[in-house]
């Protein structure tokens, strides 16, 4: 093929004036014959020059016009064309005519056409001859037939219109990506980001008017815009790749060859199979290939070093990274002769971009440490179109720089470590990692760690979803020749370098890895090439004969387990490490009871986490029911037809709710929300199933032998099923409204029924279903009894009888004296109390009913972090940081208590029963001798192991035996308190999902209460559930960051002081209380000021205006300034002053002088205030203006100066720091 002319350079002003197209006008006029495209057609190549495609354009982009509605802020134009001359001039033409070009795969779905095109607005297609019956075909399958087709070949060639005036700054095009949620999310890129990026980029490729650029990468992707742009930009030659060249790489290299390319951008998955091909000999790098691009996947440095072995220095390959947000790339590296880490660095930033690596509170990290990349600079996107939200959480204000092009920045999500020489390197994406079993695994490491092996040139991994369980496959293509690989050495090959929940479950021999049209990792494809499996791993069966029981209790854990299959287990298998926590252990004991006719309870469990260990602790019971562990022989509980004494939890709980009777308060339950089509029959039919199996579900309480209150089973009729059942169909927002007022109506005890269930349908496929029960018949651990159930019956399972709460509640009144003397040992000295400071005076009598929460996400991978390092649940390092959070906000008070409830359901028996068995324990967080949150945490999981052990020590017994204080205006001993659960989620049957619908009853349980709820995929929810009488809502906020600060800070830092841990906020970092008995008045008053700065302190009905502490000792401060000229003419200070917030400012300001106040009745005879003034010999007098008009005041009469306090003194300027003259005590 000729080479074109020698280049005449463009204008130093080009990038910096014109618009995309004006590359090509540019070209037009300066180097009008030199080929601009050049394809491949009719056996032959085809050149399209400068001039002819710049005509061309023109001529569309006047036919183009007239489809662009005059008032649209953001006109676009979609595109469905296949690579080749048309696209090109469809996306310049389109350019031209001032319109923003959305290109449109050519293989889209239609429900992803449909939201594109409502998404951009777009107000026509341009299509050719070649693809217009089939987007035809596909727009009438989106309903979208309205929408105008364009046939850019129907065009002919013609006059063309003026050139309209654009701005450089306009938008280009927008590029769709799927989005986290599945719906297309478009990023929105102008002229000016692109010629930025191809005036920053040029001086690292140093392409020329001699170069010949391969267009290869889809239109779909921002790759695609540099393969056009930046060659145009140069007076270079674009190579558009024929379609069908990469059907093998022989043919591929073929023509590269026969094309004479220059220049070419490579997808990282596609050079690595290059690199192995290189190695056999059966390809050769062509002469002409001078430079190398390659992104959009991790580089292996091994194939860097292969690359350079066989191949040599030329071409140069460049590394280059960035998301489609930052415009193509935002750095650049030049490969060299790196081999110190197994990835190869992406780089410094371009020349137009900044790059920061900061922490998660968005301060800069050290060099060496891990960090998130943000980038900055002109070669930003715009915004993500039509999604305001998530633009303003993806780019931010750039606090680093004020300079032009720079004042935002973009949140890659990545993961990146800054060495000492300032390279970036790689480490994994922050946000989108692949979820197992609850920890977040990046798919890039375990790939890295496969091809590590000797016997791998190539590896892929891949998560899937079966049956509720997330595992990890890998497909690996064996070096030629070598033997083939056993199972167990692959697993012990990633169990060297990876964490367990890392390892592949199982592993599948493919002879190469299938590649998408953009020459990535086709995960789509490899989830069908699941046929030539290695084999199962088989480490984790015993070879004795106790293998068959063995396997049954490994199920056992799949089943307690969301996300673990068989094939995950191995003897060393540990129950908390995969998610489980002391709930999920209360329901295998169940399991293992119904199983193998054992007895062993959940802390017995605990202290044998590993499946090995749990196999022999069960093994060494006594079968004597083993036989029949496969029959569940045990028949239902009789109901007696008489009154029956209530157990001892519900005793205390009634004792508790006759100070509030008609208090939502006592309402518990759960509300799910079910999408998809529901069989609303055989739901129905399942509840009045369970309603029938737990007969406590069905009681009310009577009075019974004179004042003696019991309760009484109702038969299971229509009667009683009419007054439980709630069915209704309203829209979305009604049956969300509806099931607010159903969980918030107060039971009548005696009345009954104390269960209401209610199916609320909007749709076909949308329902909520509210469980509503009183407190007294239900508990938190029956929520998860209730869904198993529901599921299980729902698809058809055949459940075992269940025993019901009256046979299996507590029945012991008076606790065993030694049980409770270890706990009353375990609180000895213990505060009743912890110091959170309030934002509202305490009411006198306790409210039930002024509760309200936040919710907040918890960082996982935060979490994961931390317990891959020290082992245990979540739930324990939860309370952990929650403890901490308070140590911080309660003036770090060393030594308080945080409640906890207790499943109290000690046998396997009360694991399966609906009921009120929860029993509230208290925590202690003792922290004196704790200095590092690892040891707060290792005491936490002590004392929860402890408290286990004693869970059936009645809660009121404790406090009546500690003999401690009772207020009706607090919970005695328990002010905060903890709660973590599983959320309810799930499948009910094919295509019908469910999850937590929140609900409140209004009320809060205590003070504080910190639920933490795990999803099924790891993911982790808090709640702060808060009075309203002592807590405000901003305060509750501060507490959330707080928490999440503990957990980032704690995840980074394995040696975390609880010293150090700083919060900025002052509404959640406070001061110690100050010690009133080592300081005077003044020194005291002012601690208190520091300590409570932004609450409020004092309301003047005067001037109807609030006081923080704040203000008022702001105001404080400026009186104290106006008094201390005076103080050495006497020994205190004269107050006259109305009743006023001037009363209290007046007199912290002579506390801070260190003088005695005088204070005066204003509306007494003035003759009785100077007889007062006369007698006190006061260094002078204050007042405010009006009372000194009032009494006419003069200081001939007092005889003494008249200090009057100036209005400005209310200005709103922040407290300084106090200064106290001295320590004398002000009286």
């Amino acid at each position: 093929m000729p080479v074109a002319a020698s280049f005449v350079p463009p204008s130093p002003d080009l990038f910096k004036t014109q618009r995309l197209e004006s590359l090509v006008e540019f070209g037009s006029y300066h180097y009008p014959s030199r080929h601009a495209l050049t394809y491949y057609a009719a056996n032959q190549w085809q050149h399209v020059s400068y001039q002819d495609l710049w005509d061309r354009v023109c001529c569309v982009a006047t036919n183009l016009r007239p489809r662009i509605p005059p008032t649209s802020e953001l006109p676009t134009i979609a595109l469905y064309l296949s690579n080749g001359p048309n696209q090109v001039i469809s996306l310049l033409a389109a350019l031209k005519a001032g319109v923003a070009f959305v290109p449109i795969d050519l293989e889209v779905a239609p429900s992803r056409c449909r939201d594109i095109v409502a998404l951009s607005e777009t107000t026509a297609f341009v299509t050719d001859a070649i693809q217009k019956n089939r987007l035809v075909a596909l727009l009438k399958k989106c309903n979208l037939e309205h929408v105008p087709v364009i046939d850019v070949d129907s065009i002919p060639v013609g006059s063309v219109s003026t050139s309209a005036e654009y701005l450089k700054t306009d938008s280009a095009y927008v590029l769709f990506s799927s989005g986290t949620t599945g719906t297309p999310k478009g990023v929105l890129v102008s002229h000016s980001a692109v010629l930025s990026y191809c005036e920053a980029s040029n001086q690292i490729f140093g392409a020329t008017s001699k170069d010949r650029w391969l267009r290869a990468a889809s239109y779909t992707f921002d790759v695609s815009i540099e393969e056009l742009f930046l060659p145009l930009s140069v007076g270079a030659e674009v190579i558009i790749q024929p379609a069908g060249v990469l059907e093998s790489l022989e043919s591929y290299f073929h023509f590269l060859n026969n094309s004479a390319i220059t220049i070419a951008s490579l997808p990282t998955a596609l050079w690595h199979q290059i690199v192995k091909h290189i190695t056999q000999g059966k390809i050769s790098v062509p002469s002409e290939l001078r430079l190398l691009v390659i992104g959009g996947e991790a580089g292996m440095t091994d194939a860097l070093v292969t690359w350079r072995k066989y191949v040599g220095n030329q071409p140069r390959i460049v590394n280059a990274y960035g998301p489609t947000e930052a415009t193509i790339s935002a750095t650049l590296w030049e490969a060299t002769d790196f081999k110190s880490k197994p990835v190869m660095p992406i780089g410094r930033p371009l020349s137009n971009s900044k790059a920061y690596v900061l922490s998660s509170q968005h301060s800069p990290v050290k060099r060496g440490q891990e960090g998130l990349l943000y980038i900055a600079g002109p070669g930003l996107a715009t915004q993500y179109l039509g999604n305001d939200e998530l633009t303003r959480d993806k780019f931010l204000p750039n606090p680093f720089s004020h300079e032009f092009g720079y004042e935002r920045m973009y949140n890659t999500g990545d993961l990146v470590i800054e060495d000492d020489s300032g390279l970036l390197h790689f480490c994994g994406r922050a946000d989108l990692q692949v979820q197992v079993r609850g920890f977040r695994v990046e798919i890039e490491a375990i790939e890295a760690c496969l091809l590590v092996h000797p016997s791998i040139t190539s590896a892929a991994v891949i998560s899937t979803e079966e049956q509720q369980t997330t595992s990890l496959h890998a497909f690996i293509v064996q070096s030629h020749g070598s033997i083939r690989l056993d199972v167990e050495d692959l697993f012990q090959h990633c169990r060297k370098s990876l964490a367990h929940y890392e390892v592949p479950a199982r592993y599948f021999k493919i002879d190469s890895i299938p590649l998408s049209q953009s020459g990535k990792v086709d995960r789509r494809i490899l989830c069908t090439l699941r046929k030539d499996e290695y084999g199962s791993r088989r480490d984790s069966l015993p070879d004795s004969h106790d293998a068959p029981q063995y396997r049954e209790l490994a199920d056992l854990w799949c089943e307690c387990l969301d996300g673990v299959s068989f094939e995950d287990l191995h003897a060393y298998s540990h129950f908390l490490r995969l998610g489980g926590h002391s709930l999920t252990l209360i329901t295998l004991s169940s399991k293992i009871k119904s199983k193998f006719g054992v007895s062993v309870t959940a802390v017995e469990l605990l202290r044998s986490p590993e499946l090995g260990a749990m196999f022999t602790l069960i093994a060494g019971k006594d079968h004597g029911a083993s036989q029949r562990r496969n029959e569940d022989q045990q028949s239902p509980v009789e109901v007696p037809q008489d009154p029956l004494p209530l157990s001892l939890p519900q005793q205390r709980l009634f004792a508790i709710q006759q100070n509030s009777p008609d208090s939502p308060f006592f309402n518990d339950g759960l509300a799910i929300r079910i999408a998809g089509e529901l069989s609303e029959d055989r739901l129905l039919d399942s509840i009045k199933q369970i309603i029938t199996r737990h007969s406590i579900l069905r009681g009310t309480l009577v009075y019974s032998d004179g004042d003696q209150v019991k309760q009484m089973i109702c038969p299971i009729d229509n009667d009683f099923l009419s007054k439980v059942l709630i069915r209704d169909n309203l829209d979305p927002q009604g049956i969300e409204q509806r099931a607010y007022q159903i969980f918030s109506q107060p039971f009548d005890l005696f009345s009954g029924p104390l269960l209401k269930v209610a199916l609320l349908s909007s749709s076909t496929e949308d329902h909520i279903l509210v469980v509503c029960a009183h407190h007294i018949v239900w508990d938190g651990y029956s929520d998860n009894i209730f869904l198993n159930e529901l599921v299980g019956l729902y698809q058809g399972e055949r459940l075992p009888p269940c025993p019901g709460y009256l046979a299996t509640c507590p029945t012991i009144t008076i606790p065993d004296p030694n049980r409770l003397e270890n706990l009353k040992l375990y609180l000895e000295n213990v505060p009743q109390t912890i110091d959170l400071p309030n934002d509202f005076v305490r009411p006198e009598t306790r409210s039930y009913s002024r509760g309200r929460s936040l919710h907040f996400e918890l960082d996982a991978v935060a979490m994961s972090k931390i317990l891959n390092r020290l082992g245990g649940s979540p739930a324990s390092a939860s309370l952990t940081i929650f403890a901490a959070a308070l140590h911080l906000s309660a003036a770090r008070q060393q030594d308080f208590i945080v409640g906890v409830p207790f499943a109290n359901r000690q046998s396997p028996e009360a694991a399966r029963a609906i009921g009120f068995f929860v029993n509230m324990l208290p925590v202690r967080m003792k922290l004196n001798d704790v200095t590092e949150l690892d040891d707060l945490y290792d005491q936490v999981r002590k004392d929860l192991l402890f408290l286990s052990e004693l869970e059936d020590v009645p809660f009121d017994a404790l406090v009546n035996s500690l003999e401690i204080s009772r207020f009706s205006s607090r919970d005695s001993l328990l002010q905060v308190s903890f709660a973590f659960q599983d959320a309810p989620e799930g499948l009910l049957s094919d295509g019908v999902t469910f999850n937590r619908f929140r609900l409140s009853n209004g009320a809060a349980r205590t003070d504080l209460t910190m639920f933490v709820e795990v999803g099924k995929t790891g993911q982790l929810t808090a709640e702060l559930e808060y009075n309203t009488d002592i807590f405000d809502h901003p305060t509750m906020e501060s507490m959330s960051k707080a928490i999440s600060r503990i957990l980032e800070a704690w995840a980074c830092n394995t040696s975390l002081e609880l010293g150090a841990i700083a919060l900025d906020d002052s509404n959640i970092s406070i001061s110690p209380p100050p010690a009133i008995c080592s300081q005077s008045l003044g020194l005291y008053l002012a601690a208190l000021g520091k300590r409570f700065a932004d609450r409020v302190v004092v309301y003047d009905d005067n001037t109807q205006k609030e006081y923080t502490y704040s203000q008022l000792f702001s105001k404080a401060q400026n009186i104290q300034k106006l008094v201390k000229p005076y103080k050495s003419r006497g020994n205190s200070v004269m107050l006259l002053v109305d009743r006023s917030a001037d009363i209290l400012a007046a007199q912290l300001g002579a506390s801070f002088v260190g003088l005695p106040w005088i204070p005066c009745d204003t509306s007494q005879p003035k003759s009785r205030i100077l007889d007062i003034a006369i007698d006190a010999k006061p260094g002078c007098v204050l007042t405010s203006h009006r009372v000194f008009e009032k009494l006419a005041l003069s200081e001939n009469d007092l005889g003494v100066p008249i200090l009057i306090i100036p209005p400005e003194f209310d200005s709103p300027e922040p407290m300084q720091q106090v200064e106290v003259d001295d320590a004398a005590e002000s009286a």
